[in-house]
């Protein structure tokens, strides 16, 4: 889970170096340098979170994590969003409204790959590897 967050940070900082206009082949190592990282964070988050669960919560734990996501991303578009916008000069179609956008859009892009790192580093220091624990052995470690 630790490398794809990293992998995933550096796509993104691939995706903050493209020009305007953007050229496809930068854009396609970017996305599938993504595509990697987010495959390689995605399953073993799950099987992390099903793994220290008992089987009979694991439909609980799969909900909130889908729930964590779901807000995390549009926690993220939000944050995204509010960083272009403070950068914006002019109004679209103005010759300043261009390049403050690209510029905005890189500066989210450069928080959202260190928000990728931090999980990195979150991921490697806090997710250990976990034995699903059934009811009866649960209650065994709880006595």
């Amino acid at each position: 889970m630790s490398a794809g967050m990293l992998i995933l940070g550096i796509a993104v900082l691939l995706l903050s170096r493209v020009g305007t206009p953007p050229r496809f082949s930068s854009l396609l190592l970017a996305f599938v340098v993504g595509g990697i990282g987010i495959g390689l964070t995605l399953t073993p988050a799950m099987a992390a979170v099903l793994g220290s669960v008992p089987e009979d919560q694991s439909g609980v734990a799969a909900g909130v994590l889908d729930t964590f996501r779901q807000v995390g991303g549009a926690l993220g578009v939000a944050v995204m969003g509010a960083i272009v916008a403070s950068d914006l000069v002019g109004t679209p179609g103005s010759p300043t409204f261009a390049a403050t956008f690209v510029r905005g859009y890189r500066n989210g892009l450069h928080v959202v790959s260190l928000a990728a790192f931090a999980g990195s580093i979150a991921a490697a220091t806090l997710v250990r590897r976990y034995r699903r624990l059934d009811a009866p052995d649960l209650a065994e470690a709880n006595a």
